[in-house]
């Protein structure tokens, strides 16, 4: 991944995963007791970058959710 292109990503990640105040939004998890967090997308549409939506068209899930 270019690094304009990763720090859009993770600029945006981070954006949403602080939305949904550092927890899985299934299970609750934080960082804090061991979950490693990530971004889930609700839908994709072609031809739109990852960062590329409304933060409200993404989800904050630990791994064992997603």
């Amino acid at each position: 991944m270019a690094k304009n292109v990763k720090g859009k990503w993770e600029k945006y990640r981070n954006e949403v995963i602080e939305l949904d105040d550092c927890r899985c939004v299934r299970c609750g998890k934080s960082r804090d007791e061991g979950a490693v967090l990530q971004v889930h997308h609700k839908h994709y549409e072609p031809g739109r970058d990852y960062w590329d939506y409304p933060l409200s068209a993404c989800e904050t899930l630990c791994s064992g959710c997603h």
